[in-house]
């Protein structure tokens, strides 16, 4: 079982390194955002939600059975991502000789 050497590109390693702290750092403020973010009292008063007399609603079950269904995909594919990555694997391959051909490796 092959392994990656660090020590051939390290450069690129710390670059791909800081963009995964990037977007995660992104990511977390948008949830943030999202999640825990003050409510606009302007749009109290907007037509969409006159009907639910200035609230915003709660999930339809439709809603709420889709936003479910992705929870437990990206659930399962983190916990067994081997389906996933075994299907990448022939493209990465090929990608990974394509860009470092076998006869120039140590």
């Amino acid at each position: 079982m092959g392994g990656v050497d660090v020590g051939r590109h390290p450069a690129l390693g710390a670059l791909f390194a800081a963009s995964i702290v990037t977007l995660a750092v992104a990511h977390l403020r948008v949830a943030r955002m999202v999640l825990l973010g003050r409510f606009d009292e302007a749009w109290r008063s907007s037509a969409a939600l006159e009907v639910h007399r200035g609230q915003l609603p709660d999930l339809s079950p439709r809603e709420l059975a889709a936003l479910a269904s992705i929870a437990l995909l990206v659930g399962a594919v983190g916990l067994w991502p081997t389906p996933l990555l075994s299907a990448m694997a022939t493209g990465v391959r090929d990608v990974s000789l394509a860009v470092e051909p076998a006869g120039d490796l140590p």
